[in-house]
């Protein structure tokens, strides 16, 4: 695990305990996703190798044990881990490598974990996915106006995958879940994220590649101009980062 990273999976509908199981996991070097239902699980899975799903079973819709048998049938290299208050729900599951029952200390979880760790990083296959960014803009007009320079910039044959939010308390969790290369943030915003959301984000650089923060009266000012110098910057970045290649 010291030279290539474990992609872990945290599945829980409780945002407390996503955001610090979360953090508390990417202190001890794993590659951190997260998801608050079964169905946004399943849907990340598609597009990104996920070596171990840390799972809640009493999820809304679709139940842990139900995404933990669609993970062993389309994902069978994936170790799965239930984590529950109520062990005898899971115990006819016989699609988990383990079931915890809770309440369990973050550090006892982590050894648990851990255990299963090493194991599935041999299994691994690779996944073709865009340029993932992260655009961080109040202004829905102005996302969007982004967004398609974005489109029209990427390298030839390839596409971005741009995911849009409002400046809130939240956006640590929404990059955790989301996992981008490249954060767009407008500099109003900066004062309604968290205080530690910038150096948060310069400790991400196994996924996240790189912070541009850009300034929406000169953009709105000189919109062609700047728009076209926005969306270059991102796409010699990506074509940088090899971000094209994956």
């Amino acid at each position: 695990m010291d030279e290539v990273k474990c992609n872990i999976l945290i599945v829980d509908d409780e945002p407390d305990v996503v955001d610090s199981l979360g953090r508390f996991f990417f202190r001890r070097g794993y590659s951190v996703n997260t998801a608050g239902t079964g169905e946004e699980a399943l849907k990340l899975m598609e597009c990104r190798v996920i070596d171990l799903v840390l799972l809640d079973i009493m999820l809304p819709g679709i139940k842990g044990t139900q995404v933990a048998a669609i993970v062993k049938d389309k994902f069978p290299n994936t170790k799965v881990v239930l984590v529950t208050a109520y062990p005898e729900l899971a115990a006819a599951s016989r699609d988990a490598d383990e079931i915890i029952k809770k309440p369990i200390g973050a550090e006892e979880l982590f050894q648990r974990v851990r255990q299963h760790s090493g194991d599935s990083l041999a299994g691994r296959h690779p996944v073709i996915c865009r340029p993932k960014i992260l655009l961080i803009e109040s202004s829905l007009q102005l996302a969007n106006t982004i967004t398609a320079a974005l489109g029209k910039s990427a390298a030839a044959g390839f596409s971005y995958e741009v995911q849009i939010i409002e400046a809130n308390s939240r956006a640590v969790e929404r990059v955790l879940t989301y996992r981008p290369h490249i954060v767009l943030i407008n500099a109003l915003s900066l004062n309604q994220v968290e205080q530690d959301f910038i150096p948060y984000l310069s400790q991400m650089r196994a996924s996240l590649k790189e912070i541009i923060v850009y300034h929406s009266d000169s953009l709105v000012a000189n919109l062609a101009v700047e728009l076209s110098q926005l969306a270059e910057a991102v796409n010699s970045l990506a074509s940088l980062h090899g971000l094209f290649k994956m």
